[in-house]
This record gives C-alpha cells, sequence and structure tokens, in this order.
C-alpha cells in the first residue's frame, strides 16, 4: 500500500485534495498536516511515497519544505501553486526534482499529475535497485581483489595463479568466489593479529 502525505493550510483544500486521491487511488493511505514544522517531523519518522504540498501552508509557503522533501526522502514531491505564483517558483524549486501543477485544480489535470508522478516514482525505484545491484557487484570485485593481493604477497602467486584458486577454491568448495575470498581475508587478518 502506498502512502500520501499532503501538506495544506485549510480543513476544506485537505478534503479536497483527499477527495481527489481517493477517487484515483483508493487504497493509498492518506496522512494530511497543515503546517511546513509538522510535515517535516512526520518525513523523518515515516516513509512515504508521494508528498503533495499545496501552497501556502499555515507556517510557510510550501517551497522550502518541497525541496526539503526531495532531498531527505525518495518520495515523489508535488508542489500545488496559484498559476500567478508559476513563473516565479517553478524553475526554483523544478530543478531540484519537485513536480509543480498550477491551481485552480481540475480533476484531470490533477489525474494527470499523479500519475506523471508514480511513473517516475516506479522509474526512480527500478534505478535504485539497479544501483544497488552494481554496488554488490563492485564490492565483490573488490573483496576478490584484496583476496587475490594477499595471495600474491603472501603465497607468491601471479595473479591469474591468485584468481584461478579462488575459482578453483569455489568450484570444489561449492560456495561463491566473494565468500571464498572473505575466508582468504579472514584466515590473513587472524595471521596478522
Amino acid at each position: 500500500m502506498e502512502r500520501i502525505l499532503i501538506l495544506t493550510a485549510t480543513e476544506k483544500s485537505s478534503e479536497t485534495l483527499r477527495s481527489f486521491v481517493t477517487s484515483f487511488f483508493p487504497s493509498h493511505q492518506i496522512e494530511i498536516r497543515f503546517h511546513g514544522a509538522e510535515g517535516r517531523r512526520l518525513l523523518q519518522q515515516k516513509v512515504f511515497d508521494f508528498i503533495l504540498i499545496n501552497a501556502p501552508l499555515v507556517d510557510e509557503f510550501g517551497t522550502d519544505i518541497a525541496i526539503f522533501a526531495v532531498k531527505q526522502t525518495a518520495a515523489g514531491v508535488l508542489l500545488i501553486l496559484k498559476n500567478d505564483m508559476m513563473a516565479n517558483l517553478y524553475e526554483k524549486v523544478e530543478k531540484e526534482g519537485v513536480f509543480v501543477i498550477a491551481k485552480p485544480l481540475q480533476r484531470q489535470q490533477f489525474r494527470q499529475a499523479l500519475c506523471l508522478l508514480q511513473g517516475n516514482q516506479r522509474r526512480f525505484f527500478k534505478l535504485v535497485q539497479e544501483n544497488k545491484k552494481l554496488q554488490h557487484k563492485i564490492d565483490d570485485i573488490r573483496l576478490t581483489a584484496k583476496a587475490k593481493y594477499l595471495l600474491m604477497v603472501y603465497e607468491n602467486k601471479t595473479e591469474e595463479e591468485a584468481h584461478k584458486y579462488i575459482e578453483k577454491q569455489a568450484m570444489n568448495l561449492r560456495k561463491q568466489k566473494k565468500e571464498i575470498a572473505q575466508d582468504i581475508i579472514s584466515y590473513y587478518d587472524q595471521q596478522m593479529e
């Protein structure tokens, strides 16, 4: 279930935004706050998929918390501004990664913005997952390189011999190369103590 935080100044606008969101995404969990300070505290306690900010808020305009949310969370952020403020503020927040739409809101326009935000978030999360996989591969390569280095230094093996040794051990013991590399590193760490 996806979670949405709505930041807005009035009860009336909160109900309007809630009804728009629930009409398009009925299963989403929604939390509403009226102050930017409350929103910041909540963002440090909970994870949200989307943050909708209807500017201005009670205690601040809303652009600062929009930028804060983009920098501090992985949530998609949608800032809703009066049409006459768009020209002055659009560039400032858009370059930080905040989606912006103008008021007065029309139901179809709002739905399109939410769908774009949702599509962008899905793409973002795929990239995050790919990044994690690549980071794990890099960590495995570093581990193996360190193990090869230790074999070269302490066992007088060439790099190719060290590489073949790790591969052969992995095959013989039915382990992954990174596990063999970790065993080699642990062994030499113990020898140095």
